[in-house]
């Protein structure tokens, strides 16, 4: 599920960047779910320990996610089990059926974009999450279980910087920085490190490749030789012109505008 979660915040995306990096930066960044535009067509997870296998196909109508098919297999037959997953775009969440359903909606002011998504199992809510991008950072906020997430991520100088904030809103909050940095001598990959407190640890490292459709990007957790995890998600361009090209520069803006209040509502200022 988490990596269905993930798969949400790259629906849509330019792989338009000189670096690895900004290129992983971007696809976290377009939520405009456009025609023309590359997309997630599948994501295929692979965990060399547990010799366990997962694959999700994505399907899309005028450009946009309507339905996703995840194949997993069964913790206690070894079996796989499939499900399909609905992605419902500005509706009325009291008109939702399906077992698994995703609300998706968004607005723009200026260049800032407000993602809002929110997941029902069996007509109950499982997740909210509120998501603003701009040209320089992307912050979200995520709630379940009456826990909040706060994740805000920046790139500078080829090196993209994601902090995690677990407990957010609260008197013990615990603070967590991933650094993604270029690879000096190849553009196409990144390696990521994992630090808390002092305390720093390689996490994972992406490769960027090509193809005639669109492009892959090959995530590896590499824990050891014998434990490690590969996702590979796999894009498509309709027009099959997809490059990596220079992204406009980051514009500034105030910090005033990258948090959000105690209700859990942005401080946005235009």
């Amino acid at each position: 599920m988490k990596k269905i979660l993930f798969s949400l915040l790259i629906l849509s995306v330019y792989a338009a960047a000189n670096t690895c990096t900004e290129t992983i930066f971007n696809i976290a960044a377009n939520f405009l779910v456009k025609q023309n535009k590359v997309i997630l067509d599948s994501l295929y997870y692979v965990a060399h320990k547990t010799n366990s296998e997962e694959m999700t196909k994505f399907y899309y109508t005028n450009g946009k996610i309507d339905s996703s098919v995840s194949v997993t297999p069964n913790d206690l037959d070894g079996k796989y089990s499939k499900n399909t997953y609905y992605y419902y775009w500005d509706t009325d969440e009291t008109k939702i059926e399906t077992k698994y359903a995703t609300l998706l909606s968004q607005e723009q002011s200026g260049d800032t974009i407000f993602f809002y998504e929110k997941k029902f199992i069996n007509g109950s809510i499982d997740y909210s999450k509120t998501i603003k991008i701009t040209n320089s950072y992307i912050s979200s906020l995520l709630s379940y279980d009456n826990t909040f997430v706060f994740k805000e991520e920046t790139i500078s100088n080829d090196t993209l910087f994601t902090t995690n904030i677990y407990d957010y809103q609260t008197d013990l909050p615990r603070t967590y920085t991933y650094i993604l940095v270029a690879d000096p001598s190849n553009d196409l990959k990144c390696n990521g490190f994992e630090t808390e407190g002092d305390n720093q640890k390689p996490y994972n490292n992406y490769e960027i490749v090509y193809t005639d459709q669109g492009f892959i990007i090959r995530e590896l957790k590499d824990y050891n030789i014998d434990n490690y995890v590969l996702t590979q998600y796999f894009y498509i361009t309709p027009e099959n012109s997809t490059t990596i090209q220079k992204r406009r520069a980051p514009v500034k803006v105030s910090p005033k505008a990258r948090y959000f209040d105690l209700l859990g509502r942005y401080k946005f200022t235009k």
